[in-house]
């Protein structure tokens, strides 16, 4: 009988026990997102506008307005530092303001913004005057001035390059055919050699260039050269 309740008492307990749900699952963890701003990308800013760092071809005078027409300090070295040729064609074309001058013998030279760069020159070559000095602080100088009291120059050839002359190696009086430094024709940028060409004249001197340069030899080559600079001088525009 004591056994009998005790199983009783025992296998009530079992189906309980075997009879219990399981645990409800743990709730799942707060899952955090964090919050990402998103930001566009800065424009970059806009590119400076290109500055036009060739100074003004001006006149300027050099002590008595009535001298001449003369390149500005700034001019005068962006000039003589490029030796452009399509620049000088400009410059030297009939009908420019710049003062000229002429070469009084033949001569050597040394290019002022190359002082290891000496070049000769012919009588009665053509040159544009950049810049006359005179003396300065109350120095009289004697027999070393021409006419205006210029003591030397700095000036432009038709080539391009610069050369600083003494008074008595210039005159002011035009022989009656300037001589000219050749252009560099093949240096000269398309844009100048098209204006150039649109002249029948200069297109045929232009060919006759090319014909002596290619087969003839220097010296008619120069002489071509010559010939074409001296009509490109003449032709103004």
């Amino acid at each position: 009988m004591r056994i009998s309740i005790a199983l009783a008492l025992a296998f009530p307990m079992v189906a309980c026990a075997a009879t219990l749900p399981p645990p409800p699952p743990a709730p799942p963890l707060p899952v955090t997102v964090a919050s990402a701003v998103v930001e566009a990308p800065e424009e970059p800013a806009p590119p400076a506008p290109a500055v036009d760092e060739t100074p003004a071809a001006t006149c300027e005078p050099a002590g008595d307005a009535s001298e001449g027409c003369f390149a500005s300090e700034a001019y005068r070295t962006w000039l003589c530092g490029r030796s452009d040729p399509s620049v000088t064609v400009a410059l030297f074309r009939k009908g420019t303001p710049w003062t000229r001058a002429y070469v009084a013998r033949d001569l050597e030279s040394w290019d002022p913004s190359r002082l290891s760069r000496k070049v000769r020159l012919s009588l009665d070559e053509e040159v544009v005057v950049l810049h006359p000095y005179k003396p300065t602080g109350g120095v009289v100088m004697v027999g070393a001035s021409n006419t205006r009291g210029w003591t030397s120059v700095d000036a432009l050839r038709a080539d391009g390059t610069c050369v600083s002359l003494m008074s008595d190696e210039i005159t002011m009086k035009r022989p009656p055919a300037p001589k000219h430094a050749p252009i560099a024709w093949e240096k000269l940028p398309d844009h100048t050699r098209t204006e150039l060409l649109a002249s029948p004249e200069l297109r045929k001197k232009a060919d006759l260039v090319t014909k002596a340069c290619t087969s003839a030899g220097e010296p008619r080559c120069m002489k071509a050269k010559t010939q074409l600079t001296d009509a490109v001088i003449a032709s103004g525009g």
